[in-house]
């Protein structure tokens, strides 16, 4: 099953008894890594226009807010059939207050003060969230799906129905050509079993009691009845299906041009593999995504073995390619005798296999698996007057209704295999069953870890991204932007590592090493004549070192730099959360003349009066205003509406992401100053835009 993360700005609305009240929720949500932009609600009449003109993502309500009753929000919300997750936060949580909140239409209830609590409610929420938009949009995908679908099935030269209970509710015109009939109408009155001659409908009969039981068996020959009595000997073939939302069997039907044992041949062959003669890989894969659909659709689980032979190389066991081919047949025909029967056996790879076995008693097949790795492991194959023993690590995946294809069923049976022999001492020969494994809430122990070996070992980098003026600023501006590369080359993101690094206490360490090495390029990007400002980002606790302006200034008369080619770049969440050290810092920054930005603005339920408190030249608009300017009117309007707030405070604004010639197209209207985005250039390895040209 594909992975759903719920991994965008959250868009917030906020309802408590106050503005000041309601940061506490947005504190929570920035510091556990989560953009977020909010709006604190404390009417009905606001609460309703701003659900009914924009798109939210979650609602966390006070119970004992007073300006607006949560349950009043909630009705809200059921009225205009909106999906927005509402989580009301209380200050005396009790199991009453749970099957109040639930009676009233909340999703979650949790303690205020208790973050540790309620953001695992928020975070199960917003998954949900997730999830319920995906399948809207697979609804959606699908019924498209279907239309084009119900073309082919119109347009196939195969004569081709669907059933229902035995009953005809779709029949295409060869179909229909086939049986002599004209009206589709006429055909929904016959049962598929009248349209079989009378000499045949006992076998048909059997037929279908076989055909639920076992679906492998899907295919019928007889003769059947055309509408001016006369008989035509066809083969008919029945497959599950889905019809109008209606769960049914389709049926194909063919002529029967005495060619069914040659058919049935050439279909034996194509499904099996040469070497050993058990089925091959297309083959079992076929069959388990109809085991997939069998248990998701009619609830029948069954299970999978994945059984692959030890270290089975020519260097390992000493025998020439075609020897590895002997032993290898010699172990498939034991595990097709032991089996019987039993499950389907095919071939998966060079040296593995798999078994399909209908039926979901997946301990009594554990059982059977290690008779069968027993059995492997004591027997002698015979080689060229050599005796060769191998011996096989097995694992077990149970289908139900959390498999959804056959490609999934065999990364869960290789992993389990892979992963138990990275457990066993002897690197193999066992049976495990797989187990999903349980969610990890974070990764950031292991992940600070790796970033501080990065560091030691020199394995961060820095980029770098064009800042370009829309109102003719000369300058070549560029962000420095920082990565992470693993042992094997390989480039991390910081979404993966900056939450870790504030959490083990890193971030600091990892700041300065952004700081000295964006002055050394830029010392050395600026000895070439070039007229350059360099942003360099820095997280929270840089701000609350008091030390740092000091560093700053001997580092960069270090490197004989201009002070105002640095602006150090600070999150609105750092900002807010830590106003009065952020306060000092850019005080100290024009002090120095260094020059300060804000970026992600405008995530704050009032943004505008972190500003009042703060020296700074340029406010980077958050990215999820950009994303929305071409999806609405009203999202277009509210980042020009920002943009004229900003400018009129005399700051600088810079719009980034973006992402499109449309998206560019539309900023050239709302005044903005710089832009910043992939679609003007990816970040870089060194500082080489061309700013002369052509935007």
């Amino acid at each position: 099953m594909r992975e759903i993360k719920f991994d965008q700005t959250i868009k917030l609305l906020l309802l408590d008894h106050s503005q000041n009240d309601a940061e506490l929720m947005v504190s929570y949500l920035r510091n556990s890594g989560h953009a977020t932009r909010a709006e604190y609600v404390d009417s009905l009449e606001t609460f309703s226009e701003l659900i009914k003109s924009g798109h939210w993502d979650l609602m966390i309500a006070r119970y004992e807010a007073e300006n607006l009753p949560y349950n009043e929000a909630i009705d809200e919300i059921l009225k205009q059939d909106k999906d927005i997750p509402s989580v009301i936060v209380c200050d005396n949580f009790t199991p009453e207050l749970v099957v109040e909140t639930m009676i009233n239409g909340a999703s979650a209830l949790a303690p205020r003060d208790d973050a540790d609590h309620l953001l695992p409610v928020i975070k199960k929420e917003l998954l949900s969230l997730a999830y319920r938009r995906e399948l809207r949009s697979t609804y959606i995908n699908l019924r498209e799906a279907e239309k084009r679908c119900n073309l082919l099935l119109a347009n196939s030269k195969d004569a081709i129905a669907y059933v229902h209970e035995g009953m005809h509710i779709y029949s295409n015109d060869a179909y229909m050509s086939l049986f002599g009939y004209d009206d589709p109408d006429e055909l929904a009155c016959i049962p598929i079993i009248d349209l079989v001659s009378s000499d045949n409908q006992d076998d048909f009969k059997q037929f279908l009691k076989d055909y639920r039981t076992d679906p492998s068996k899907k295919e019928f020959s007889c003769l059947v009845s055309r509408a001016d009595d006369s008989d035509v000997k066809v083969i008919m073939e029945f497959t599950d299906a889905t019809y109008d939302n209606e769960q049914c069997t389709q049926v194909i039907i063919r002529p029967d041009q005495d060619s069914e044992k040659l058919e049935a041949k050439l279909k034996e062959i194509s499904s099996q593999d040469l070497l050993t003669g058990l089925f091959n890989r297309n083959h079992l894969l076929e069959q388990l995504e109809t085991a997939c659909s069998h248990a998701i659709q009619h609830n029948k689980p069954s299970s999978f073995m994945y059984i692959e032979i030890d270290d089975f190389t020519t260097a390992n066991i000493g025998v020439s390619v075609s020897d590895l081919d002997i032993i290898l047949t010699d172990i498939a025909q034991l595990v097709q005798t032991q089996l019987g029967e039993k499950g389907l056996c095919a071939r998966v790879g060079d040296d593995d296999f798999g078994v399909l076995f209908p039926h979901s008693d997946i301990e009594g097949c554990k059982q059977l698996g290690e008779e069968l790795r027993q059995l492997i492991e004591d027997h002698l194959s015979e080689v060229n007057s050599r005796t060769i023993q191998v011996t096989a690590s097995l694992s077990l995946v149970p289908i139900n209704e959390t498999t959804t294809s056959a490609n999934e069923i065999l990364t869960r049976a290789t992993d389990t295999v892979a992963k138990g022999r990275e457990n066993s001492e002897n690197k193999g020969n066992f049976v495990l069953l797989y187990v999903p494994e349980k969610p990890k809430l974070s990764g950031e122990s292991a992940m600070a870890e790796e970033l501080k070996q990065a560091i030691e070992d020199n394995r961060l980098k820095v980029l770098f991204q064009p800042i370009i003026s829309l109102r003719g600023d000369s300058r070549e501006i560029y962000e420095a932007l920082i990565r992470m590369v693993d042992e094997d080359g390989k480039e991390i993101e910081p979404s993966d590592f900056l939450k870790a690094a504030n959490l083990h206490g890193m971030s600091l360490a990892m700041d300065k090493w952004v700081i000295i090495n964006s002055i050394k390029l830029l010392s050395a990007h600026l000895s070439k004549g070039h007229n350059t400002v360099l942003f360099i980002n820095i997280t929270a606790a840089s701000l609350l070192e008091p030390t740092l302006p000091s560093w700053i200034s001997k580092a960069l008369r270090a490197a004989r730099l201009p002070n105002d080619a640095i602006v150090f770049q600070i999150a609105e969440e750092d900002a807010i959360t830590h106003l009065k050290q952020a306060k000092e810092f850019t005080q100290k920054l024009a002090e120095l003349k260094c020059k300060a930005s804000i970026s992600h603005f405008g995530c704050a339920t009032n943004p505008y009066n972190t500003l009042k408190h703060l020296v700074v030249e340029y406010i980077k608009i958050d990215g999820s205003y950009t994303s929305q300017i071409e999806k609405s009117d009203e999202g277009y309007d509210e980042l020009t509406d920002m943009i004229n707030a900003i400018q009129g405070q005399g700051k600088l604004s810079i719009v980034p992401m973006i992402e499109s010639a449309s998206t560019l197209a539309q900023l050239w209207q709302t005044g903005v100053n710089y832009i910043q985005g992939y679609f003007l250039q990816a970040p870089s390895n060194t500082m080489d835009y061309d700013f002369g040209g052509d935007i």
